[in-house]
Formats: structure tokens, sequence, C-alpha cells
């Protein structure tokens, strides 16, 4: 069975079926944090960094600016290279940090340098090309306020743009479009309908609050607005947003002529012409593939890649069912532009980040787990480019696991699942891998250079623990070798209450007669659930057959493969 067969359907009802291992994927709610990573450093928070023309992932904590409240951060860089940070704190007070990406940052706190009212949801920084910096945010009492600067260091200046403009209070946070050297401001407001703020185009000018539909009809909508230009015709503009009932819809004003045109603005639900309701944060980015992103009512992640503002210009993926993409719930992706992108990044369920291209194949890349990062995040991340790198922005979630051991066998682990390598058998169904092989077993008859052929977790979990650093002698290519081997070193756990860490070998079999049918390598505990690395496991999307496989969440004690209950834990450290 594959991703495609499955309809767009609750997580809890999504049954992933392997060659070795069936697991129920639970709903988002039971799975919150992972016991895989340290608790997040207090006031800590940091910076996925990729250079633009080529490299790897790496990442670090930003210096002199901590994580000050929940909300995710808002990322913005001047002209000159620098990166500007901004987030609320707990009892509502807007930071905005600024300094180099790898050097000490310095911050101000806008409510007691320029008596900026307490703000709610997650404020919005922008530069224009002249350095001036604009933060836009939702106020306690839902006006939307403005605070501005000319440059890094240079005082502020708050406008209440509610009260300027004679507006209703918004009903969600602001989302700031940039044109040219012109920067607006559109939102909905309490009652569901929508609006332009645009600043004073001139000193003696004043605020503006605009429909900027022209008085199209609409239902009422919610949550934030997606801004970007129709493909084609940059002068002609697509709004996205869900209605209260999480249709999702579309507002343009590009007509439908062989020319391109701008003309009287229409609506499109696009959830009446096959996108999933929405159920979540949407995010959007414009750019030569305009694109809009959010988790859908069932909590699936999914793309829209729009060729046009017209009806039918759009096409929808599933990312959850074609790239085993899971969002943590109550999660907004972000969009990344190009050159890395166009991308959709997220946080899963785990607290990793993860990037799916949007026009290369639908493909997660956990960057989490790389060798450069092996961070985990508490918030959704912000994507802005300083200098020549793109930077992801997030509060600090801690590392991936507790130990360098522990890290060495996750990062070995999942270099070569669906988010990394993309391990699979070659030819396809043969058994064929680099890891039999590499421990001399098994058959090489009809099998590449390099490979062998056996029932492979086992070889798979070993070549793992090995090339981490610890020693396997005694172990085989029988997966219950693993449960003698934790016997003779003190390191076994045989039931039937267990308790789970990252980088335990989790086998499946029975005691009496010893048999052992599985065995995977553990990523994460969260209570009773696990995340596990399968060798020898199949995927549940397509193109993905036998290979490296990471499967969970899903109840370690009480799973079952191939109706084998959990014979043994066994740590490869002591406890």
């Amino acid at each position: 069975m594959t991703a495609s067969r499955f309809p767009e359907l609750p997580r809890a009802a999504r049954v992933v079926w392997g060659l070795s291992i069936l697991t129920l994927v639970v709903p988002a709610a039971l799975w919150q944090s992972s016991s895989a990573a340290a608790s997040p450093r207090a006031g800590a928070l940091e910076v996925f960094v990729h250079p633009l023309h080529g490299g790897t992932w790496t990442s670090h904590r930003l210096h002199g600016i901590g994580a000050v409240g929940t909300p995710a951060p808002s990322a913005a860089s001047t002209p000159s290279g620098s990166l500007v940070v901004v987030q609320r704190t707990a009892s509502g007070d807007v930071i905005v940090a600024s300094g180099p990406a790898a050097g000490a940052m310095s911050f101000v706190d806008l409510a007691s340098t320029a008596g900026a009212p307490p703000a709610t949801g997650r404020p919005q920084v922008t530069v224009a090309p002249s350095g001036a910096l604009s933060v836009w945010y939702r106020t306690a009492s839902g006006d939307l306020e403005s605070a501005t600067a000319a440059s890094l260091g240079a005082s502020w200046s708050l406008v209440d743009v509610t009260v300027a403009t004679s507006t209703g209070t918004l009903g969600a946070d602001p989302t700031v479009a940039t044109s040219g050297s012109s920067t607006s401001a559109y939102a909905i407001t309490g009652t569901g309908t929508l609006v332009r703020f645009s600043p004073p185009a001139s000193p003696a000018g004043s605020w503006t609050a605009t429909d900027p539909t022209g008085g199209l009809s609409y239902p009422a909508l919610v949550g934030p607005v997606g801004v970007l230009n129709a493909p084609g015709d940059p002068r002609a503009t697509l709004l996205i947003a869900a209605s209260a009932t999480g249709d999702l819809i579309e507002l343009s004003n590009q007509l439908d002529s062989p020319y391109p045109a701008v003309g009287p603005w229409h609506l499109t639900d696009l959830t009446a012409l096959g996108a999933p309701p929405v159920g979540g944060g949407l995010a959007a980015a414009p750019g030569a593939t305009p694109l809009a992103a959010y988790v859908s009512n069932y909590g699936n992640l999914i793309d829209v890649v729009f060729s046009s503002g017209l009806p039918g210009g759009f096409r929808v993926t599933n990312l959850t069912l074609a790239a085993d993409a899971l969002p943590a719930s109550g999660s907004t992706p972000s969009v990344l532009p190009a050159p890395v992108g166009p991308a959709v990044e997220f946080r899963t369920m785990l607290g990793d980040v993860q990037v799916v291209s949007a026009t290369r194949g639908a493909r997660a890349m956990d960057l989490s787990f790389l060798k450069g990062t092996e961070e985990l995040v508490a918030s959704d991340a912000s994507a802005t480019v300083a200098g020549a790198s793109e930077l992801l922005v997030a509060a600090d979630g801690g590392p991936i696991a507790t130990t360098a051991l522990q890290r060495r066998i996750l990062v070995d682990a999942t270099q070569w699942d669906q988010q990394h390598a993309m391990l699979q058998t070659t030819p396809s169904g043969t058994d064929c891998n680099p890891f039999t092989a590499a421990w001399g077993r098994g058959s090489t008859w009809g099998c590449r250079p390099g490979t062998s052929a056996e029932a492979w977790c086992s070889d798979f979990a070993q070549w793992v623990w090995q090339t981490a650093g610890v020693p396997t002698s005694g172990i085989t290519g029988w997966s219950a070798t693993f449960a003698l081997w934790g016997a003779a070193h003190h390191r076994v756990q045989f039931g039937p209450h267990f308790t789970f860490r990252p980088g335990d070998a989790v086998v499946w079999g029975t005691r009496s007669p010893l048999y052992g049918t599985h065995v995977a390598i553990v990523l994460a505990v969260s209570g009773s659930y696990i995340d596990v690395e399968n060798g020898n496991d199949g995927g549940d999307f397509p193109g993905y057959y036998e290979g490296v496989w990471r499967s969970g969440p899903f109840v370690g004690a009480s799973s079952t493969v191939s109706g084998y209950p959990v014979l043994a834990v066994v740590t490869p450290y002591g406890r």
C-alpha cells in the first residue's frame, strides 16, 4: 500500500504498512515534545544556515538575544547583511534584535524605549531597501500597531493604525507585503472583512484603510492572508485566505485574457476545486513560482503552487501523503524563496525542522538530523536571506539527544532514510543493500557491487551502532542477537515494562524460544510513544519501497511486528 491510495484522512486514521513493521500514526496532540532532546535551553534562539550557492545546512545559537516568549520569531535582513529578529515576550513586550547572524546581537524593547503597547500574536518585521525598519503587530486590544525606525540604532516612532484609520479591531495577525519602496499590511478584521493598511505616501499624508478587492463580495475570512503576484503578470495580485468554514479562498484581479491584464476582482473557492480545507496557519511567498502552504483540517501539510490567478490555475500537493511530511499540531509553515526554494519549511511533531521542495518533486529533508545541525526547535521558524546565506530562525528546542554518542547514533541512522539519502534495496525487492555487504554477509547473486542480500534489519542497526563507536562483537544478522549482546553486557530489558531512550535498539520476537523478527533504532521518546529508524522496512509514499525508513510515533511497549511483541530493549550505554 502506498500513500497515493490514502485520501485526505485524519492522522489518527492513517495506518503505515511496512515490510517489517506496522504502526499506527497517532494524533499530534499526543506527541508534543521529544525526550530525545534535553529541555529547551532557556532564552535561546537557534538559526539554521544554508549557503545560497551550494553547501550543507549548519546551525548555531544566536548570541546576545534569547527566546523571550512563546510565539515564533519573525526575521528579516538589512541591505548590509545584518539579521533582524522580532519576538513578543510573555508580557506582550516587542523585542527587536539585530546584528550578525554569527556574532553578538543587540536588542531594544519597544515597550521601554518607545512606549509600545502590549502585543498579541506574532509580530512581523520588514526592512526596506533603504535600510528602514518596520514592525507590525496586533495589540492586546486588537488594534494594528506600526513601529518604524529609519535604520538600525535610530529612534522608533509608533502609530496605532486602527485609530489613525478609524477601522475595526483585527481578528488575526497582519501580513506585510512590500512592493518596491512601498509597504502595506493586509489583515482580517474581527468581522471577517479584508483590509489593506497603507502608510502615508508623503510626510503630510495620512494612513489609509481600504478594501483591496474594491467591494467584491466574499465569505467571512479568518486567520492570516497570503499576498502573491499573479504568475505571468506581476501587476495582478492574488490574495489567499481561509473562510470561517475552512474553505481556501483566492481573491484575484487577473483577467482571463490572452494577454496579461488587470481587471475586476473575482473569487475562486479552491476547496470546491479540490484543495483540502484549511485547519491551521497559512503562509505564502511571492516570486517566480507563487506558493502557499498550510496545515489542513486533518493535520496534513498542503502546498498550493499557482500558475495563474484564474480559476483552475493552481496545483495542490498533499505533502504528508507524498513525502511523509508530518507537521506539528498548531504549527504554521514557512515558504522559502529561490534560490534554495521555492520550498515549504515546517516543524514536525517531534520538533524537527524539515523542508520540502515545491517544484522538484515532493521530497522532505530533515534539517535537524544532520551532522552540522543536530538541533530541534520549540517554535515555528521564520525565513530570511542575509548576505550569501538563507536563514531559518526559531526558538531552540535543544539537541536531538543529550550525549555525543546518542547524537552520533541518531545522525548515522537517519542519514539513509526518506528525509535524507532515501536508500532503497537495488534492484527493488531483492534485499541487496550495503549494510549486509559491510559485514561480509548474505548473497551477492543479482546484487550490484558493494551490496549483498539477506533480511537486513539487524545488519543496519549493528552498522549504526558500530559506526557511532559502540563495540558490537557478538551481534549478527539475526535481530535476537541484540538481546543476547544486551544480556552479556547487562544492558537489556526483557519486560513486560520497558523504558526507551534515543539510540536504544528495540527487538520484536519471543524469549522462549528465543526468536527475533525485527530490530529498529529508537530516535525519540515522548511518554509511551516512540519514533524509530528501521532497515529492511517499507515506505508509505509513492516511489519508496524497501529501504531505510523512519516510523512513528507509536506506543512502543505494546507494538508488534508480524504479530510478535517487543522482546527486548537494548541500550548501547550504561543505564
